[in-house]
This record gives C-alpha cells, sequence and structure tokens, in this order.
C-alpha cells in the first residue's frame, strides 16, 4: 500500500505484544522528512476496539482500515477513494452484507438476521460493508473509542468479534445513510482458513447484530445524543446502489443498443450499422452450422466415407 499514490501514511496496529518488526530495510516509497513517518507501528491493547482507536499526526481525513490478509490493488483503492469523495459520511467498502427481519410479521420485535454475500445478490440490496476493506472519516473513530457506549465495545472485547456490525451502526446511526459498495478485484488470504469459515459463524453473526442493536438502543446511540434516529429505531439503512467503474464491460452498459451507434466513432453510421449485421449474420451462420450441420450441400461428409474411394 505505501506504493499507492492515494495512500499518503500507514500505521499498522500492533496488538501481538513485544517489540514490532523494523522497517529499516522496507521499501515504502518517498518519505516527506517534513512529517511524521511514512510507516509506523502503533502498539495497542490486544483488542478488536484498537483498530478504530483515534490516530494523531494524520494529514487525511479519509482513513482505509484493512485487515493484513486482504489485498486491495492500488487502482482500485483510488477507485473507492473517489467513491468516498462524494459521500465522506458513510462507510465505502469492498464486502457488502445485509440485514433482514426474522419474521416479518412481528416486525423488529421478532429480531433480525445477518446474512452474507450470497443473499445480497439474491435480494440485490445490502445494509452493511465489512471494515476489514473500508473506508472512513477519520473522525468516526474517535466517535467509536470516545462517545459510543461502552457497554459495545465491551461487548467486542467479551465475544471477540462484531467490532464492523458496531461501527457501521455507529456510521448509520449519525449519517443516517446507507453504506457504498464498490466492485473491485479483491484478494483475501484468509477466506479459506478465518472467522467466517467456520461453523456457526453466521448464527454468531446473527447474534451480535442483535446484541449490538438492543445496547445501541439502550444506550441512546451514545453518551453524546450521537444520531439521528429514534429511540428504538434500527439505523441500518439499506441500499441498492453499487458503485462500479465506467470503463468495466460488466459493470457498464448502455441502457440500449442504440447507444453503440455513437456519432463520436471515428467511422460514420451507416458503416457501423452494416458492422453490426455483419457480426449478427456471421453469429447466426456459426450457430446454424453448430446445431444443424454445414450450409453448403456436400460438406457434412464424414472423412471415413471419403476414404472409400481412394486408390491404394
Amino acid at each position: 500500500y505505501t506504493q499507492c499514490e492515494v495512500v499518503d501514511a500507514m500505521r499498522v496496529v500492533w496488538t501481538e505484544g513485544g517489540t514490532p518488526p523494523s522497517t529499516s530495510d522496507w521499501d515504502i516509497g518517498l518519505v516527506d522528512t517534513k512529517r511524521s513517518p511514512r510507516l509506523r507501528f502503533d502498539t495497542q491493547p490486544d483488542s478488536l476496539n484498537s483498530r478504530f482507536r483515534p490516530m494523531d499526526d494524520l494529514y487525511t481525513h479519509a482513513i482505509f482500515a484493512v485487515d493484513d490478509d486482504i489485498q486491495v490493488s492500488c487502482e482500485d483503492l483510488q477507485f473507492a477513494f473517489e467513491a468516498w469523495t462524494n459521500a465522506e459520511r458513510t462507510l465505502v467498502g469492498f464486502y457488502p452484507r445485509l440485514h433482514t427481519l426474522r419474521d416479518p410479521d412481528a416486525g423488529s420485535d421478532g429480531g433480525y438476521e445477518y446474512h452474507s454475500w450470497w443473499y445480497v445478490f439474491w435480494r440485490g440490496e445490502y445494509s452493511m460493508v465489512l471494515t476489514k476493506a473500508a473506508i472512513m472519516h477519520r473522525d468516526y473513530m474517535k466517535l467509536y473509542t470516545v462517545q459510543m457506549p461502552q457497554t459495545i465495545r465491551d461487548y467486542v472485547d467479551q465475544h471477540m468479534n462484531c467490532e464492523d456490525v458496531a461501527m457501521q451502526f455507529l456510521v448509520a446511526n449519525i449519517s443516517a445513510r446507507p453504506p457504498i459498495f464498490v466492485r473491485g478485484a479483491v484478494g483475501d488470504l484468509g477466506a479459506l482458513g478465518g472467522i467466517s469459515t467456520r461453523s456457526g459463524h453466521m448464527g454468531s453473526r446473527t447474534d451480535c447484530l442483535n446484541d449490538i442493536h438492543r445496547l445501541f438502543v439502550a444506550g441512546g446511540g451514545g453518551d453524546g445524543g450521537l444520531g439521528s434516529h429514534g429511540i428504538g429505531e434500527m439505523p441500518l439503512v439499506s441500499s441498492h446502489v453499487v458503485v462500479g467503474r465506467a470503463g468495466s464491460w460488466f459493470s457498464n452498459q448502455p441502457v440500449t443498443w442504440f447507444e453503440y451507434l455513437a456519432s463520436d466513432l471515428p467511422i460514420p453510421i451507416w458503416f457501423q450499422v452494416i458492422l453490426i449485421l455483419c457480426g449478427l449474420a456471421a453469429v447466426g451462420r456459426l450457430s446454424y452450422e453448430c446445431c444443424c450441420g454445414s450450409l453448403v450441400p456436400g460438406r457434412g461428409a464424414p472423412m471415413g466415407g471419403a476414404r472409400k474411394h481412394l486408390k491404394t
């Protein structure tokens, strides 16, 4: 990440105890001597809450929180940051998740269920993004550590899980906005051995979703009167928006095929029409030959039949 132009500095939250490794022989790019070190290890208590402790000597408003087993390319990180600059008070990330009512007839009294990617894909909506790879405003780190109810941080420490859900509750309660899911190519080195692959993980996440909601409501959204939602309301907001690159063939398709007949192409429109018709004709011919045989009589004769007329 130090090789990415969009990255100003890196802070490694070190909770392993002992002395952090030396970085003297690391290639960390250019260093501005007028500022604090570009790469620094911050020794913190062994707690998931430590990843959201406020950091000093920062020159940017945006913080990209990322796990040590996640790899995001500089190009995708730059794209996500561009999306965040248009919505600085919400979370922007690569891993969408969804909450739903456990019993629609019972409403919020029946509790909620936590869902992962396949449910997000099937429903076409999401209400959370995981902070294992997400951009947030640095103000939220102070609000999480100082003003969010202490009972929620205690819950995270007790269960060693769900700090990302707690942060999403905090951000949604303050901004009253959904997160933003950015489509990108992310390398996840912990996909096969991480916490999410263990049995009972989804049940645990559902439990923490309901527990944190209960604690958040009981705490009034924070000691400082954080948020714009009423007491008892679910702060999480769902969204159907997926942010993709304008230059991607997969995420950027025209609303109608007439858009392909663009007048700004360097060839006349009549020639574009001819090319499209020729392409359709070629596809039709190929499809017919694959399904029904050759269009030319006699070309479908098997090779074995031809050899019968050869003289030895």
